[in-house]
This record gives C-alpha cells, structure tokens and sequence, in this order.
C-alpha cells in the first residue's frame, strides 16, 4: 500500500471501526448528494498562498462493512475544483485522494455530520524535496516513576514540522526521511494509537525511531512509548533544536542536566502528582541527562495503559495515564474523610506561603488520600 502523508485515512479507519462497534445499521438512510472540493497545491515564495492543480486524477472512494474501494474519478479542472455525484450511505464513509509527484494524498472524511463536510473542502499537495526542513517543533516527555519490577514507563510525544511549501521525501529507498533519538537504554518501544503515522511507516532501531512516510506541509505528531531499566538510574537523551520541551516527572528528587528548564507547574492526573518542567533546546542541540533517585521507589505503582488521552493544561498537552492505587496504612472511612479535611483546613491559603517542595508534598498526600477514599466508597481495598 502506498505511504500516505496524510493522517485523515488511518482517522477515518478508526471512525469506521467505532461506528461499526457501536451497530450503525447497515440499511442506513441514503440521498443522493453533489460533493465539490478543490485540489491546491501551496505555491513557493513568501506569501505561501495556494493554487489550483488541474489535470489530476480524483479518486472517491467509499468504506463500508462488507465493500471497500473506489467508486467513481474525475479530472481536477483549470481552477483544480472537481465535484462526485453519490449515494450518501449512513452506514459507509467517504473519501477522496489524489495522487500527485508521486505521493498519495486523501481528505477528510465525508460523512453527514457537520464537523466532515460534504462539498467546498479542499485536499493540499505539494511537489517533493529531499532537502525540504523539517523540525521537531515540539517534544513532550512523560516518565513514571519504577514499577515493583524496576522499569520506568514513559510516553514521548513528538511533534514533527514541516514549515515549507514542499513535501520532505527520502533521498533513496534505503534512507528514512527523518529520524528521532530515544534513550539508548529505551527497550519495548512502540508506536501508539495516537501517532499520525502508521506503524509499517515507522521503524525503531536502536536508539532511534525512523520516519518512512512522506512528510507533507505542516505538523504531525508521533507518540511512542518505551520502557528504561530504573537502574542504573541515569537517563541520557540527545535532542536537536525544540522550541519547545516539556518534561513531566513523578519523581521528586531528580537532576536535570544538559538542558535549561524551569519548573512551570505541577498537575495532579489521575491521582498521580506530575512536575512540569519547560524549556528549549538551543539550534545546536543537547544532550538531555536525568538523574534519578538511587534505590526503591517511595511507593509501588502498578501502571495500567488504559488510554492515552490528550489533555489541554494551558495549551500543553498532557497524557492521561491511570495507575493501580497505592499502598497506604489501613484507616477507616470516617478517620479518612476526617484526615483529609483536616490537611487541607491546614494548608488553607498558605499556597503563595509554601515552598514549592512543601506545597508538592502536601498535593502528593492530598491526591493519596482522596484515591484512597474513593477506593473505600467503590469497596475496594487499600493495596488490593
């Protein structure tokens, strides 16, 4: 199958799986609709306006349950506008690729909600270059603290830019078109739902993760995931230029060297207190070293990806992850809710008065416990 550069294709694959988990009937309501788009291209200069591709095949296609493939092509116009003529079946999706300088690009979705629309919709292409730049506009890094078995869990979110009017393509078969560092030490990595790109388009070697997929203007984000051993408790990670950083750490007390960054906040998610650091890797790059606690975890943590869900946090994206609940002394109901009241009447309007350490302390305590209560009331025991 041919790489595509969009993200909308595999999107809609997940929509069809959903839908068709959820029994969307197959004998759905059917019109018949006029669909119009257009076929631009961005031109080159300063202005990076668009402009229409005329001459090139369109191509409708229609995923349903039981048939899956192309119903109907047309020729794109001078002004690069073309327009299918269909039956709109509730129980199928619809979309429209273009093959141009050789990569294959689709649409959105056509379906009959209003957030996929039907007509005046437009798919962008671009010639290709293997010199196009491309960046890492963004990187956000989350690490767990060890598990019982001594392996920290972490989710890396990289965003990938592509500022130019060109499509980035690989110089030869045998080269990716880009490529990532992770730890050295990073083993069980993996590409997650998440990631704008398919799996067979991505390739993990030792210390790196390789981009096969043509990159088409614009950002698209890949999201792995990986494990390191909490021992040797030393994390090395080399970063080109990113504007902007974020590392999400469990662990109180950890040495960050190599690259500046500044404690922005802290976020309670799910229980679990997560200490924001941000900042940026210089255009020369870095080499990104975490120091961690030497020893056993503070307490055990059991994580369960349930999901990965992003989360806005003052335009940061955050991931949701859940954990299984910590081991705490055995109290009552009553004695808990008493205890909770009781810490939080004490650190009433103290927060510009606290050091940050103290005042983290406090949101750590405050989120085991209220787990804990929400444990008792669902009947679940502590540690169980």
């Amino acid at each position: 199958m041919t790489l595509r550069t969009l993200a909308a294709f595999n999107a809609s694959l997940r929509w069809l799986v959903l839908g068709l988990a959820l029994g969307v009937s197959p004998a759905g309501a059917q019109q018949v609709i006029h669909s119009q788009g257009r076929l631009v291209r961005v031109a080159t200069g300063a202005t990076k306006d668009t402009v229409g591709v005329p001459g090139v095949q369109v191509v409708l296609h229609r995923i349903g349950r039981q048939q899956q493939g192309p119903i109907d092509s047309t020729l794109s116009r001078r002004s690069g506008r073309f327009q299918f003529r269909f039956a709109l079946d509730t129980s199928a999706i619809f979309l429209v690729s273009a093959r141009f300088a050789g990569i294959e690009y689709f649409s959105q979705a056509l379906t009959a909600d209003s957030t996929h629309p039907l007509t005046n919709f437009q798919i962008v292409v671009a010639d290709t270059s293997s010199t196009a730049p491309v960046r890492v506009a963004e990187r956000h890094v989350v690490i767990q603290e060890p598990d019982p078995s001594g392996i920290r869990s972490v989710l890396d979110l990289i965003v990938l830019e592509n500022p130019g009017p060109l499509t980035r393509v690989a110089t030869d078969s045998t080269r990716p078109v880009f490529e990532v560092s992770v730890p050295d030490r990073a083993t069980s990595v993996g590409v997650t739902p998440q990631s704008e790109f398919s799996e067979d388009a991505i390739v993990v070697t030792p210390g790196a993760i390789e981009l096969l997929a043509p990159l088409a203007p614009g950002t698209k984000q890949i999201m792995v995931q990986y494990d390191l051993p909490a021992r040797p408790g030393i994390v090395s990670l080399w970063l080109p230029a990113v504007p902007t950083l974020n590392l999400l750490l469990v662990e109180p007390k950890v040495v960050i060297e190599g690259v500046s960054v500044a404690l922005v906040d802290s976020q309670v998610i799910d229980g679990t207190l997560f200490r924001r650091f941000g900042g940026t890797v210089p255009d020369s790059g870095a080499m990104l070293r975490l120091g961690f606690q030497d020893g056993p975890a503070p307490r055990t943590l059991g994580l369960i990806l349930l999901s990965l869900t992003l989360l806005a946090f003052g335009g940061f994206a955050v991931l949701l992850v859940r954990r299984s609940s910590a081991r705490v002394a055995p109290q009552s109901t009553r004695t808990l809710v008493e205890a909770l009241a009781a810490l939080d009447d004490r650190y009433e309007g103290l927060r510009e008065k606290c050091s940050p350490e103290e005042w983290d302390r406090y949101l750590v305590e405050r989120a085991r416990m209220k787990a804990d209560l929400r444990r008792r009331l669902a009947g679940v025991r502590p540690g169980a």
